[in-house]
């Protein structure tokens, strides 16, 4: 017979089963409801874009696109000023709190900060799974595969070095090929003055000594910048342009001592680049040493603005004084003790468009380096792109194969958690199609008929607008074989390439790949590199803005080589080769 605190121990164990049954079905339920929830919900793609240009909500493109996924989209167009810009929707959130009544995206278009390459290799934990991986999804993706099929160059951007594929970039297509920046000449000066195109360093400082003694813009004043050169070190800019690498700066010289440059890599503005497959450093250079020469000797005859240079010099001096030593390695993008000194990132550019001069309405640069001739605002007619001249006859002559217009790195990325990944993937495809592409591209700028097998984009009016479309700036794929007509940025940029090709041929085809950033676990590569690109910077600054005492200031070539030695160890190359090697 059973006691009866036996049988009471025996209730309260049933009654506690009970309960813990009770409370895993209730957790069930909840979570389960969740699931639910969010499967019901509608697939979430969040866009980011300039406030000026057109909402995917409603737009044409983003119809067709709901048209291919099958399913209801609920479109967050993303602009300055909105809660989620403040907030800016990120994978991460690094420790901010959860938007209200927002929905988490599930796919994320043109997110600097979730989905572009730099975001996807670095910020992501390893196997954390914070991204789908486009690659195991190709086969349900027609229009991204045929992309990687038929640019592979995309494809080369698109694939980390495991394999994997979380960001896809956007391509504006094959006419934005090439470099970043171009060196352009006053040819209604050289016109004026009858002088011919130079085509070595010699002659070009025989053209910009003319600029600087002949009036070549007729107003009668000595107001002529024969070379204009992007400050080495600038005051802080709201564009944040600072703190990247510079393609455009006086390091693009190098091509006419036969070194390719790749100004858009951290590795490429550290001072390395690539000679069949190998990595070269070219800041303990022949080289280097040649063209700061050169600059140096410009300089002393005022044949370039010397306060482009103020302000890497001023922050040399200001960590000398507090070091003792003499010792800076800063960052180009700090503007230690230069701020407020020398000239700034607006003053270069009103230099280039004559916007710096009183009310003479007159060019004032002979020679600069630009995108392309739009840099020069009204004057933009004068002036013409021309191939690097060569250090002395017979240099092979190079120029900068940074290839960073075409591609969109920011790209399209898919939150892993998403319950709707169907509807993602098809969505992401479905941004890749030709008629989304162009729409995206050119919004209402463009009238888009069919030209044989290709599409045909003529472009409305004088074709200087991109309506509110999205310009360079889209995630899709302008097609090889697009007939474009009237398109005027692209114009300009095929005019800027035109004088390179002998160039180019002559770099080859071994270049570094885009982006091409260190490994996340040796993530200082990157910092080491800009840290060399300061010394070189601070080194040409003091021996240009002391020319005119000693012209060689107070640090010898040696005193910079141990500099640099301490800042980016020449052991540095080899771990970029073994970066290289990954990449290849």
């Amino acid at each position: 017979m059973i006691g009866r605190d036996s049988k009471r121990r025996r209730l309260a164990e049933i009654v506690a089963a009970v309960l813990v049954m009770a409370m895993i079905v209730a957790g069930g339920v909840v979570w389960n409801d969740r699931r639910m929830a969010a499967a019901r919900r509608p697939l979430v793609i969040a866009v980011k874009h300039d406030a000026d240009r057109t909402n995917a909500a409603g737009s044409v493109w983003a119809k067709l696109v709901e048209q291919a996924c099958g399913c209801a989209i609920e479109w967050h167009d993303v602009t300055p000023g909105t809660a989620e810009w403040q907030y800016v929707y990120d994978l991460y959130s690094y420790g901010n709190p959860p938007l209200r009544n927002v929905a988490e995206p599930d796919v994320f278009v043109n997110f600097e900060n979730v989905s572009d390459r730099y975001h996807t290799l670095y910020m992501r934990e390893p196997d954390q799974g914070d991204y789908v991986d486009f690659a195991r999804h190709l086969d349900r993706m027609p229009n991204v595969s045929a992309y990687f099929r038929d640019v592979p160059e995309a494809l080369d951007i698109a694939r980390e070095t495991d394999g994997t594929i979380l960001s896809i970039p956007g391509d504006a297509g094959v006419d934005f090929s090439g470099a970043t920046e171009h060196m352009f000449i006053n040819q209604t000066w050289l016109d004026k003055l009858g002088l011919a195109v130079p085509t070595t360093w010699d002659a070009l400082r025989d053209v910009l000594i003319a600029f600087r003694d002949r009036d070549p813009n007729g107003n009668g004043k000595a107001d002529e910048i024969p070379m204009a050169i992007r400050p080495t070190a600038v005051n802080p800019d709201p564009d944040g342009e600072q703190s990247k690498p510079m393609p455009d700066s006086w390091l693009l010289m190098l091509n006419g001592a036969g070194i390719p440059t790749q100004l858009n890599e951290y590795a490429g503005n550290g001072g390395y680049y690539v000679v069949d497959g190998s990595i070269r450093d070219f800041a303990r250079s022949a080289e280097l040493r040649a063209t700061m020469d050169y600059l140096v000797g410009l300089a002393r005859e005022d044949l370039l603005d010397r306060n482009a240079f103020t302000a890497a010099y001023a922050r040399k001096r200001r960590n000398q004084a507090m070091t003792g030593t003499g010792d800076s390695a800063g960052d180009p993008g700090v503007v230690s003790g230069g701020a407020g000194v020398g000239l700034s990132l607006d003053e270069y550019r009103a230099q280039l468009t004559g916007s710096g001069s009183s009310s003479d309405g007159v060019a004032l640069a002979g020679v600069a380096f630009a995108r392309d001739a739009s840099a020069f605002g009204d004057h933009a007619g004068e002036y013409r792109a021309i191939a690097m001249p060569a250090r002395h006859e017979g240099v092979t002559v190079t120029w900068d194969r940074s290839n960073r217009l075409r591609f969109n790195l920011t790209g399209v990325a898919v939150r892993a958690g998403t319950a709707k990944l169907d509807g993602a993937l098809a969505a992401v495809d479905a941004l890749f199609s030709e008629p989304v592409s162009l729409a995206q591209y050119y919004g209402d700028a463009a009238t888009i008929t069919r030209d044989g097998d290709h599409a045909k984009v003529t472009m409305n009016g004088d074709g200087n607008g991109r309506g509110q479309g999205y310009g360079r700036s889209f995630v899709g794929w302008i097609r090889p074989g697009t007939v474009i007509e009237g398109d005027a940025e692209r114009d300009l940029h095929k005019a800027a390439e035109e004088p390179y090709a002998a160039s180019y041929a002559a770099t080859g085809t071994s270049v570094m790949p885009i982006p091409f950033y260190a490994a996340k676990d040796d993530f200082d590569l990157n910092s080491r590199a800009m840290g060399a690109r300061g010394v070189m910077d601070e080194y040409l600054s003091e021996r240009i803005i002391t020319a005119d005492f000693n012209g060689d200031g107070s640090w010898t070539w040696d005193d910079y080589a141990d500099m640099l030695g301490r800042v980016r160890p020449a052991g540095d190359a080899e771990l970029w080769q073994a970066r290289f090697e990954e990449y290849a």
